[in-house]
């Protein structure tokens, strides 16, 4: 329910939100709405969340937020050294990144009754390279301490038990996925699980 990649929501929460957010976040669980609004509002939860914790004066957020200005002056002095917009390398390199991220963080977690149900086997990609191999998402779970270009061969080794410890939850690729759930929603927004408010 706490996995900052998921948008569940426990009933309650999901009532008190006005119907435009409920759409939506509806349209954001299929994979073409995740690659479209999952940028607009990962950005805004962000934004919103960071804001908070400055405001109540978390003083770690505020050195994480001056180092990140630091870094990001010498990006922004190359940019203008090349003629380049900052609101063209905004939309044409950091809107698309967030796209491929959406993408990664679509379907890695489900609700399941088993932890190792909850985590996704993607099994080939050309973009595996690009996510780390984090596509074999149980791999990765089960043995943190691996090295990211190791998980393939890990996985290879014990394909079936693999397969079968994930509870089905394994696609041949990203293809696969975009077959499935573009225009779906892979879940409905509201926990399966978690209804009512935690004083209850």
């Amino acid at each position: 329910f706490e996995d900052p990649e998921s948008y569940y929501r426990a009933s309650w929460q999901f009532d008190r939100l006005p119907r435009p957010l409920r759409w939506l976040l509806r349209i954001n669980n299929a994979l073409l709405g995740r690659l479209i609004c999952g940028p607009w509002l990962s950005v805004a939860g962000f934004f919103a969340r960071e804001g908070g914790a400055i405001l109540k004066g978390e003083s770690d957020v505020r050195r994480a937020w001056a180092h990140h200005v630091a870094g990001c002056v010498p990006i922004f002095l190359l940019l203008w050294a090349m003629g380049i917009p900052v609101w063209v390398y905004i939309i044409g390199v950091c809107w698309p990144a967030l796209s491929l991220i959406a993408l990664r963080s679509f379907a890695e977690h489900r609700w399941h009754e088993t932890e190792d149900g909850r985590c996704i086997i993607v099994e080939k990609s050309p973009l595996s390279w690009l996510f780390l191999n984090n596509n074999l998402h149980l791999v990765h779970h089960a043995h943190p301490q691996v090295p990211w270009y190791d998980l393939p061969r890990l996985y290879a080794r014990q394909k079936a038990a693999w397969r079968k410890r994930s509870a089905g939850y394994v696609f041949s690729g990203y293809r696969a996925l975009w077959r499935t759930w573009a225009i779906r929603p892979k879940e409905p927004v509201v926990h399966p699980v978690w209804h009512h408010p935690p004083s209850e």
